[in-house]
């Protein structure tokens, strides 16, 4: 039997030894520069972005910089924040 694929429920509070923060280096420091950047767990961007007003807006970056103030770190992730925040509708769903 196939193994079930997680939920997104699942996926948000499955933090998976997150947060971390790392040192930038290899590839990422080309464009990132130098110092240290913290990968967060799913829970810490979704409460980030439900403290945002109904009708207000937030960016992307504005959630790296907080998460990165949060944990002394250089950068947030760029990655792992996009990913943490799944899809639209997916998340509309998932808040009724």
């Amino acid at each position: 039997m196939p193994k079930k694929k997680p939920t997104w429920q699942e996926k948000l509070y499955d933090s998976k030894g997150y947060p971390k923060v790392e040192e930038i280096k290899g590839g990422m420091s080309k464009k990132w520069g130098s110092g240290t950047v913290v990968i967060p767990a799913p829970i810490e961007v979704d409460q980030l972005m439900r403290r945002v007003p109904k009708g207000k807006l937030t960016t992307i970056n504005e959630i790296r910089q907080a998460l990165a103030n949060k944990h002394n770190a250089t950068i947030g992730c760029p990655m792992t924040q996009e990913s943490s925040l799944g899809s639209p509708q997916t998340r509309q769903k998932n808040k009724n």
